[in-house]
């Protein structure tokens, strides 16, 4: 595996965390985009376009990943999270 697949691998998001960060923010009904744009823009800017994953205070959320899903930009946050909780 290369170095690249590797870190992308190890940067699957806890569903427990995903949970929390989402009760929160209270974004349930917001689009993806807006998660991103509000939320996880802001955290990041100003620290040299480091990953959310890779900050210090949000690592307790994330490692290896197990299960693979996609999300579409302009659906529910809330219907993401929802899906990838489910059977969890």
């Amino acid at each position: 595996v290369d170095e690249l697949a590797e870190a992308s691998l190890n940067r699957g998001v806890r569903i427990d965390w995903l949970l929390s960060f989402t009760m929160l923010h209270d974004c349930w009904s917001w689009p993806t985009w807006l998660v991103v744009q509000d939320i996880i823009k802001p955290a990041t800017e100003g620290r040299g376009r480091v990953r959310y994953a890779d900050l210090p205070e949000e690592a307790h959320g994330f490692g290896r990943a197990s299960v693979f899903m996609s999300h579409c930009w302009g659906a529910s946050w809330g219907a993401l999270v929802a899906g990838s909780a489910y059977g969890a």
